[in-house]
């Protein structure tokens, strides 16, 4: 059994020995604090994880299609090969952030800070990107971006 823990002081048991793998789609997990925890191939389609704490998890391989992500704070968190299609992401908070070869396209970033992130091969064909800030967020040249965006006029470095 795990048991997680939310803003609020409550919490919610989980019929889980670990995380990874499971499917959590389609839940109501809004302030839950999941920060540390290893999330690896987790199912979060279409789960409200509006400001959850992921702050230092191993979210690796998860999806996140059409979740709904606002004010998550997904500061130093590895999210390799990750599926965030569609995803709501407005002022999610990435620092330092691993996104290597994730798929953000049809993603609404507006707002969220993309600042110190690895966005190596990530497609970023993404909504409301102008608003995004990448300040020192790397970059290569298989990362895809919007037609008419330019990455380093929000401080993007191509590497």
């Amino acid at each position: 059994m795990i048991k997680i823990k939310f803003e609020s002081g409550e919490s919610k048991e989980f019929n889980l020995t670990i995380f990874d793998g499971s499917d959590l789609s389609n839940l109501k997990l809004h302030t839950a604090i999941f920060e540390g925890y290893s999330l690896q191939n987790v199912n979060f389609n279409y789960t409200d994880l509006r400001n959850v704490n992921f702050a230092c998890c191993n979210l690796n391989f998860s999806n996140f299609t059409d979740a709904s992500m606002m004010n998550c704070n997904l500061m130093n968190c590895s999210l390799v090969n990750v599926n965030m299609t569609r995803s709501k992401l407005m002022g999610a908070f990435l620092l330092n952030a691993d996104l290597k070869n994730a798929n953000l396209f049809g993603a609404d970033l507006f707002g969220a800070n993309f600042n110190c992130t690895n966005l190596k091969g990530v497609n970023l064909q993404a909504t409301r990107i102008e608003e995004t800030s990448f300040i020192n967020a790397v970059y290569d040249k298989y990362t895809i971006w919007p037609k008419f965006f330019l990455p380093e006029n929000k401080g993007a470095i191509l590497i």
